[in-house]
């Protein structure tokens, strides 16, 4: 299954296997079939619901290095803006997705 339209930037190759990465082509899955891996799905809401309540967002950059100690393949976080919340439209949408399988 294509996630092209999954990320709002374009992805450089070598950030495509980023863990960040894998989280968002997880919750896309389950937003668009309800279903995917149940332990890797269980990990990227983790992620997101981290990030909400915190009131965080993240975005992306192929420049992005991260720190010395974690490279997060280009993404980094930024304050949440509540009209364009790009986690948490992604983590509604992932949990509509399993709600629609569900019936």
């Amino acid at each position: 299954m294509r996630h092209d339209d999954a990320f709002p930037w374009p992805i450089a190759r070598e950030h495509s296997e980023a863990l960040i990465s894998k989280y968002i082509r997880s919750l896309d899955l389950a937003a668009k079939t309800g279903g995917g891996d149940a332990e890797y799905l269980h990990q990227a809401f983790k992620w997101a619901n981290n990030l909400i309540e915190r009131h965080m967002d993240i975005a992306y950059s192929p420049t992005y290095a991260g720190t010395e100690l974690i490279d997060q393949g280009g993404y980094y976080e930024i304050s949440a803006q509540e009209d364009d919340w790009y986690v948490k439209r992604l983590r509604d949408a992932a949990l509509e997705g399993g709600r629609k399988r569900k019936q």
